[in-house]
């Protein structure tokens, strides 16, 4: 981890002072940004799932079950991109 940490910090100063520079690690960039776009569809699914959690009781819709199986896929889900995302980045930490 502390290589993404130095060629972050390299690419920001050569950013900051015009400096042309292509890191040997590109895929650092991406993969904090992806990892929150994916924490963000995650909370945003979770919020859905309530409210048609919700909805359901209020109506009396028969899919109870369903819905909590649903939202167990989904706890499944965090863990398993957190997974992938920890072994994604050693990956990338190993190559360099």
């Amino acid at each position: 981890m502390p290589n993404i940490n130095i060629s972050r910090t390299i690419v920001e100063i050569c950013k900051k002072y015009n400096i042309p520079y292509d890191s040997c690690n590109p895929k650092f960039e991406y993969f904090e940004s992806d990892a929150k776009i994916l924490a963000d569809i995650y909370i945003e699914l979770k919020e859905i799932m309530a409210k048609l959690k919700d909805i359901e009781e209020r109506h009396e819709l028969g899919l109870h079950s369903i819905f909590e199986s649903i939202l167990s896929v989904l706890d499944n889900a965090d863990h398993s991109v957190i997974k992938l995302a920890r072994k994604l980045k050693n990956k990338d930490v190993a190559k360099e």
